[in-house]
């Protein structure tokens, strides 16, 4: 899904998943483009996958049953959305995203 935003700029969401959101996709590299030239636009890249802003998979990862203090607000930082990739568009430098089963991108051009 993909929209122009109000300032000329771009935010594409992209969603990887099967009609049941079972964990049995395989994990696939997509490469984005854009029809038009950004360069010199800024690009962020947000993610909740398996790996990224997921307090639950950290919580799995962790082991921890009953959390502390601390775990609780390392739980809370994990599930905060922030970006992954920050950089100025260039048109030579590509875009890859890796998707794992049931992973969200949001990206946005500015």
């Amino acid at each position: 899904i993909a929209t122009k935003t109000s300032d000329d700029g771009y935010a594409v969401l992209m969603a990887y998943c099967n009609d049941y959101l079972t964990e049995e996709l395989p994990e696939t590299v997509e490469k984005v483009e854009f029809a038009q030239n950004l360069d010199g636009k800024s690009l962020q890249v947000y993610c909740i996958d398996k790996k990224t802003t997921n307090s639950y998979r950290l919580f799995e990862r962790k082991g921890i049953e009953t959390p502390s203090e601390e775990e609780i607000k390392e739980l809370r930082e994990e599930g905060k959305l922030k970006p992954i990739l920050e950089r100025k568009m260039k048109e030579s430098e590509p875009l890859f995203l890796t998707f794992t089963a049931n992973a969200i991108y949001l990206i946005t051009v500015s």
